[in-house]
Parts: structure tokens; C-alpha cells; sequence
């Protein structure tokens, strides 16, 4: 059995499931080459993190989060995200069908008439 380059990659990185992580450590203990190099890419993952923990633990500088906290997204922006979010099916039925509610409330309400049938008390 192989193991694709995006498990190992996982494995290293934690993040398969238990099960998961359990199979492929049982396969990497019959391939000591890429046993060797998950070990490897670990103990570099162990040391590039221990390089930056003192600037990844640091204060955003004050400049940076100042200008983050100007810039704000526009409102073109923000509303074409929103209609992104939308999935597509609704946009062709369900905005017609409020249309079309909408139109028929007005329609009773313009013409005098009642949802009920009942006019000036009557």
C-alpha cells in the first residue's frame, strides 16, 4: 500500500482522525524511508515553530492594528458577499414567489377587498 504525499502531510500536521493516524502509523512501521522522513518534516515543524514562538507571541504593533481598524470593508463589498451566500436556487424561486405574495397583499389592500371577504363591517 502507498500513502499519498497529502496523508503523510496530514499526519504530520495532526490532522487525521485517531483511526486514521493509527493505519498510517502501522504502514509507516514497514517503510523506515517514510518513516524517516515524517520524523524529519515533524522535528523541522518542532524547530520553525520554536524559531517564531517569541514573534508569533508578540503585541500586534499598534500602526498595524490601527490601520486594520480604518480599513472597512465597502458596501458593495458586503452585500455582494452576502448574495454569494445566497444559494442559487433561491434567488430564482423564492424571490419571485415573495414578489408575487407581495403583489397580491397590495393588490387586496389597494382595491378595498380583505383577505376575509368582509368589507365596512359588513
Amino acid at each position: 500500500m502507498t500513502i499519498a504525499n497529502e496523508t503523510l502531510m496530514a499526519l504530520i500536521d495532526g490532522e487525521l482522525s485517531p483511526e486514521e493516524t493509527a493505519r498510517v502509523e502501522n504502514e509507516l512501521r514497514s517503510r523506515p524511508d517514510l518513516a524517516a522522513y515524517v520524523e524529519q518534516q515533524r522535528e523541522l515543524r518542532h524547530r520553525l515553530n520554536a524559531s517564531f514562538e517569541e514573534v508569533m507571541k508578540a503585541p500586534l504593533p499598534a500602526v498595524l492594528r490601527e490601520s486594520v481598524e480604518r480599513t472597512r470593508p465597502s458596501l458593495s463589498w458586503r452585500i455582494g458577499r452576502i448574495l454569494r451566500a445566497i444559494p442559487s436556487g433561491f434567488l430564482w424561486t423564492g424571490v419571485p414567489a415573495a414578489a408575487l405574495a407581495c403583489g397580491v397583499v397590495i393588490g387586496f389592500v389597494l382595491s378595498g377587498n380583505t383577505l376575509m371577504g368582509v368589507r365596512d363591517g359588513s
